[in-house]
């Protein structure tokens, strides 16, 4: 647990890192939610409620930067 909960503070959670993700390649950060989302689903790592939320509005953010970058 201790493993993925460190990549999701670092990478997902922590606004300026996930910021600068999202300008740097948003598919990255994409990613990076689909394996963790991938580790709670194969009980890997049990998140708190909180953490499943957070990884949602993060997949979506990176949703909508890639469909935005798609439309350039």
């Amino acid at each position: 647990d201790w493993m993925w909960e460190r990549i999701a503070e670092t990478y997902v959670f922590n606004e300026e890192v996930r910021r600068r993700m999202l300008e740097a390649n948003p598919w990255a950060l994409h990613e990076v939610v689909k394996r963790l989302y991938e580790a709670y689903r194969r009980g890997y790592w049990r998140p708190s409620e909180e953490a499943l939320r957070r990884l949602r509005e993060a997949a979506a953010e990176a949703e909508a930067w890639i469909e935005a970058g798609a439309e350039r």
